[in-house]
């Protein structure tokens, strides 16, 4: 008896822990997208007010964010600097598209960032800070989506997986 009761509690456990880790990429998408935010808001600030090049801005810029919103921007900044004669919209592309795959925005988001590199560096200083602005609004709008996703979904994945782990241990018991 002691040892279905091991291994009732070891089949509980395991489906819990899986349970919580699927549901952690939900927790992180709307820290990123608030990074990215308080990223640009910077960047803002720096376009604005910091007359510095813009590899600078954006090193600026990425000072004290979460991963990876600070690689995306330090990255940009590095593109820049590599003396390749890419333009600003190429390096935030190409820094875009190395942190795609380690980050947990989706598609729409990233769509929203790929936005970014079309008037980077290629417009007026209150254009730029127009684009800024109209982007920030819609990571807001993306991560309030994000926030009722997770709600959700966490829930339902730290609940399967408690309640998975429960109903299989009173199966093999």
């Amino acid at each position: 008896m002691t040892i279905k009761l091991v291994g009732a509690i070891i089949v509980v456990g395991a489906s819990s822990i899986l349970g919580f880790a699927l549901a952690a990429p939900f927790a992180q998408r709307p820290r990123v997208l608030r990074a990215l935010q308080a990223g640009l808001e910077r960047l803002e600030t720096e376009i604005d007010y910091g007359l510095v090049p813009l590899p600078a801005a954006l090193r600026r810029s990425a000072r004290g964010l979460a991963f990876p919103a600070s690689r995306l921007l330090e990255t940009a900044a590095d593109e820049l600097e590599t003396g390749d004669g890419l333009t600003a919209g190429e390096a935030w592309t190409r820094s875009l598209e190395h942190w795609d795959r380690e980050s947990s925005w989706n598609a729409e988001d990233r769509e929203i960032l790929g936005e970014i590199g079309g008037w980077l560096g290629s417009s007026d200083r209150e254009n730029q800070k127009r684009h800024l602005r109209h982007v920030l609004d819609r990571l807001k709008y993306q991560e309030a989506l994000a926030r009722d996703e997770q709600s959700r979904g966490e829930r339902l994945f730290k609940y399967l997986g408690v309640l998975g782990g429960l109903a299989l241990a009173i199966i093999l018991l």
